[in-house]
């Protein structure tokens, strides 16, 4: 089974779009690699998304971050 990492972008700050584009770079990285990348999106909104699909709830998101192996934060700004 490969490893999961978990690749966090959004936020609810005047950064969100600009920590949209780096954790899609991330992610892109790690695409062809021997990784299961998860991409988790925090929407402007404070929802948090499975990649930018409708909102799942908080215990949600913290069940598919226990399923990873690690996390790579890339939110930017305030509250990031």
């Amino acid at each position: 089974m490969r490893p999961g990492v978990a690749v966090i972008g959004g936020g609810q700050n005047c950064e969100h779009e600009v920590s949209l584009a780096s954790a899609g770079a991330v992610a892109c990285a790690l695409e062809d690699t021997d990784y299961d990348v998860v991409p988790l999106t925090i929407g402007i909104d404070g929802a948090w998304r499975k990649g930018r699909a409708d909102p799942i709830g908080l215990e949600d998101a913290v069940r598919i971050l226990r399923c990873c192996d690690v996390a790579v934060p890339v939110v930017h700004g305030p509250r990031g």
